[in-house]
């Protein structure tokens, strides 16, 4: 039913006005009854036709929509995205003669919506194209209605990912719609997709849906952990006590069963109930409750990452995720105040995320039953698709929880975490956008990424931190992680012309930063939030390096030369040589200037500060990673750093320690990091990595998923050679690994494959290269080239 068209539906009418020639024939309309959000509308638009007719249309919404064709459903939307970047689905439909509805759901959350949904002003569009253009909104005769008894309830847990519902009456059907009290659908303004006017007010400026429908499945809730009937109905009560085993025998409910859909569950006037699964995986899923009768009733489905120590949504002890008992469970819920009606569905109108599920059942004075609890699992539609294998557990226990992270965490836009915050920040990004490149050929999540925080650049040239977002955050050295991220892209994916058009912005980003250097030479700490890692001597500064909110940080220092010289050979690679130069003499310049303020010739490090007060893993990364620096003093670091006391980098910037690592040949190291995540996550029963060093707020963090990366860039050392990926350069790095192997997709649409054997001191294996791509094996002692397959 989705079709991707690959040009705009309507071409731009060039007869008409200037102003008018952008205007599709359709407008934005609104319910004029619905006051001001929160509100949820309901819109519909009855159609017959007396012959068999395929039609094509384009559907949007601010801020959701839910759409059906009479009783199934085609879609939700829109993707997320920005007022420029404000998105449309489209659909091709065979409909047969007879009489249709069309009808959505919309709603405008407002205030309690979510950060990372951005709005304009409230409406829906639809836009039919060819001779039905009659159809769309503005046009046909579409019809609206409130739909009340959605409402929000005010929360402090998680406010980033938005207000939950309390819910009091059913999901509408198709049957329900025509006992509503509808209207004609007021129309607000044009429709457009390019900005051509005297003054452009705020306006959605519509693109095509740049991603495939997410993946849909429904799954049950799992295994039953606890039913109780708990001594207070108020569910802080309830969450304010600790759980404990309790599956009492007068409870005759069979939840298991029920929870697999083979029995429904009666409960008697009066009864309170609480009900404990833990699911299968780690999930991000929409609930939906059927049940029967229960008015008066108050249902609250609840999910979490884990128990906790404390009572304390906040409080981030957690110890061994499968256990429960002692603990407490802080859920996040939406509630139900069932109507009483019969079979009717509840379901919340956005999805929640977790590894347990929580029902605290407080039923009314009637009779209540509950005939299914189901679980449509929501997500990118990403899977592995290459493959990892080694001589060591400790490497590839974590592979499931790697890949769980980072599905979870890929949606509409990537985020950092679906439970807490839902938002896609670059310096998250960019590590999952490496780790897609190494699971999947399907770089469109990756795209969208890049192209959205390049739209979010503010006037100075730096880009918003995390987008797309309504409240502004500045993080400047993230801005240098997207220059990072277009150093992947080019280089992992076969798109060059797609980083050509996004220099300019790279080019704007990166003077941005000239601003803040000072007569010394060195990069003065810009104005905003410069975390750059949950570093425990770091956390009373919010994660901000030694003299990162004003003077001059070792840290960002380095950073910014190390992206410099990432920029100049992007310059130099796609064709522009006089900038490359630029941003090379840039590069050595403040190098020089890092090396005289930093460098402790006593220690063998590079200092965070001037003062040379303190030392860290990642001024050290910054510098190796910059290529800047003499070979004699790559030794001496490479010999002092590991044992040397400093304050160690988080499981999220351990990517660039592992990357300057891999630089330093120091493999003993870099193989004692990689398997703290067996250790440290797999042994304590995550689903999905962490977010930071225990405790750790956060349970499902993709940040943290880079090992997945590695075990593909450093392990097999299956890394481009030259951008488009179009050659290979493999150096593996076995360490004390008896074997590894693995295949490894690649844009061409074949794949690499690889596999090493240690035979006393000597390395033996394979190499099969796609057809067309070329390679270079380097060993330690020997470079074997490599067209086609490689036996060694």
């Amino acid at each position: 039913m989705r079709i991707y068209p690959d040009r705009p539906p309507f071409p731009h009418n060039l007869t008409t006005s200037w102003r008018e020639q952008t205007a599709w024939p359709a407008w934005w309309v609104d319910c004029a009854e619905a006051d001001r959000p929160p509100f949820v509308t309901l819109y519909r638009l009855k159609v017959a036709f007396a012959a068999p007719m395929r039609l094509r249309f384009h559907v949007s919404a601010d801020e959701r929509y839910i759409l059906f064709f009479n009783q199934t459903r085609l879609g939700r939307g829109p993707e997320r995205g920005s007022p420029l970047y404000w998105y449309y689905e489209s659909f091709m439909l065979d409909i047969p003669v007879g009489e249709h509805t069309f009808w959505t759901i919309v709603w405008s959350a407002g205030q309690y919506a979510a950060m990372a949904q951005m709005s304009v002003q409230p409406g829906f569009l639809f836009a039919a194209q060819g001779e039905h253009e009659a159809l769309s909104t503005g046009l046909g005769e579409w019809q609206t209605c409130p739909y009340p008894g959605w409402d929000y309830q005010e929360t402090s847990q998680a406010i980033w990912r938005g207000h939950r519902f309390r819910i009091s009456r059913p999901f509408p059907t198709l049957k329900s719609l025509d006992s509503l009290d509808w209207r004609p659908a007021r129309r607000v303004s044009r429709v457009c997709d390019r900005l051509q006017d005297w003054e452009v007010y705020q306006k959605r400026r519509l693109q095509p849906a740049s991603l495939p429908p997410l993946f849909s499945a429904i799954r049950h809730p799992g295994a039953l952990r606890l039913v109780c009937e708990p001594s207070s109905s108020d569910p802080e009560a309830v969450q304010s006590t600790a759980l404990a085993p309790a599956l009492p025998p007068d409870l005759h409910e069979d939840w298991q069963a029920f929870a697999a859909g083979k029995t429904d569950i009666h409960l008697p006037p009066g009864a309170v109930r609480r009900v404990v699964f833990k699911l299968p995986d780690y999930l991000v899923a929409y609930p939906k409750l059927t049940l029967s009768g229960g008015r008066g009733a108050r249902i609250f489905i609840g999910w979490a990452e884990a128990a906790r120590a404390q009572p304390d949504f906040w409080n981030r002890e957690k110890g061994n995720r499968d256990e429960l008992w002692g603990k407490y469970l802080v859920t996040q819920d939406d509630e139900i105040r069932p109507d009483g009606s019969e079979n009717a569905c509840y379901e919340p109108l956005w999805w929640q995320a977790g590894l347990y599920l929580q029902l605290l059942i407080v039923n009314g004075e009637a009779p209540l039953t509950l005939h299914a609890l189901t679980l449509e699992e929501t997500r990118y539609p990403l899977e592995m698709e290459s493959r990892f294998d080694c001589s060591d557990s400790r490497l590839t226990a974590p592979l499931p929880l790697l890949v769980r992270g980072l599905q979870a965490n890929a949606n509409e836009t990537f985020f950092d975490c679906p439970h807490y915050e839902e938002l896609q920040y670059i310096g998250d990004t960019r590590l999952q956008a490496l780790c897609h490149a190494v699971m999947t050929r399907d770089d469109r999540l990756t795209r969208k990424a890049i192209t959205l925080f390049d739209a979010s650049r503010l006037p100075e040239g730096f880009l918003q931190a995390r987008f797309p977002c309504r409240v502004t955050q500045l993080i400047a050295p993230f801005s240098l992680y997207w220059v990072g991220m277009l150093w992947d892209y080019a280089h992992w994916r076969a798109d060059l012309d797609f980083v050509r058009a996004l220099l300019p912005g790279m080019r704007a980003t990166l003077e941005a930063f000239r601003r803040h250097i000072g007569p010394d030479g060195l990069l003065h700490a810009p104005e905003g939030w410069n975390v750059t890692d949950w570093v425990e001597a770091w956390n009373q500064d919010a994660g901000v390096p030694p003299h990162g909110h004003n003077g001059v940080s070792g840290v960002l220092h380095w950073h910014l030369v190390y992206t410099l010289a990432l920029a100049a050979d992007l310059e130099k690679k796609l064709g522009e040589p006089e900038l490359a130069a630029h941003y090379a003499r840039w590069t050595r310049a403040l190098a020089q200037a890092g090396q005289t303020a930093f460098w402790n010739e006593a220690r063998g490090l590079f200092a965070d500060d001037q003062t040379h007060a303190t030392f860290c893993d990642h001024t050290q990364a910054f510098a190796v990673l910059s290529g800047q620096l003499p070979a004699a003093q790559r030794r001496r670091l490479a010999h002092a750093w590991p044992a040397a006391e400093r304050s160690p980098a988080s499981y999220y910037f351990l990517h660039y320690v592992l990357e300057a690592f891999r630089r330093l040949g120091l493999t003993q190291p870099l193989y004692a990091q990689l398997r703290r995540w067996d250790a440290e996550m797999v042994q304590i029963g995550l689903k999905t990595p962490l977010e930071r060093v225990e405790p750790s707020r956060s349970d499902c963090h993709a940040w943290s998923a880079h090992p997945l990366y590695h075990y593909f860039a450093t392990v097999l050392g299956v890394r481009p050679a030259e951008p488009g990926f179009a050659s290979v350069e493999i150096v593996p790095m076995l360490g004390d690994l008896t074997w590894a192997e693995g295949v490894l997709v690649h844009p061409s649409g074949g794949d690499i494959r690889v596999a090493f054997e240690r035979r006393g001191r000597r390395l033996r294996g394979l190499v099969e290269l796609p057809p067309g791509v070329r390679g270079k094996l380097r060993l330690t002692t020997k470079t074997l080239p490599i067209e086609g397959r490689l036996i060694f």
